[in-house]
């Protein structure tokens, strides 16, 4: 049985009312929505809550859904992500990545 992994991503922007980050971030992230293994992409905003505890301080971040590991392993090497990967050192002054497994 295919084990489903969520690849959760937060960028904190350089420039964060910058339209053109922003745009190219959405652009360059979507781009990976058909690759082989990934099952569903949400790209967003921080959602504001009127609760103490959740990190609200990021600007822009995407969720990725993988069908199993091998999946995770594939897309880590696929020019795509290293494409995301080139964008985040041009754009954003941290990042923060994390996986769940589903």
């Amino acid at each position: 049985m295919a084990q489903t992994i969520e690849h959760v991503v937060r960028w904190w922007l350089t420039e964060p009312a910058s339209t053109d980050s922003r745009d190219r971030f959405r652009a360059t992230v979507s781009t990976i929505g058909e690759l082989p293994g990934i099952t569903q992409l949400r790209i967003g905003v921080p959602v504001s809550v009127t609760w103490n505890g959740p990190d609200q301080s990021w600007d822009l971040g995407f969720v990725v859904t993988f069908d199993s590991y091998d999946a995770v392993t594939r897309y880590m090497a696929h020019p795509a992500h290293q494409g995301i990967v080139d964008l985040a050192r041009e754009l954003a002054s941290r990042v923060d990545v994390f996986y769940l497994d589903a």
